[in-house]
């Protein structure tokens, strides 16, 4: 807790190491997004 209020969290992982699989909801089913909302706010993310 003393590290974290100091601003002072080691780095566990960098950005390069992390992976995922993606799973969404588009207006398709029940989501409220476009499949081109969607992507568009995936390559915002990336």
């Amino acid at each position: 807790m003393q590290a974290a209020q100091n601003g002072s969290l080691p780095v566990l992982l960098e950005r390069a190491q992390l992976r995922a699989d993606l799973h969404a909801h588009s207006n398709w089913s029940d989501g409220k997004d476009s499949v081109l909302e969607l992507a568009q706010a995936a390559m915002r993310a990336a």
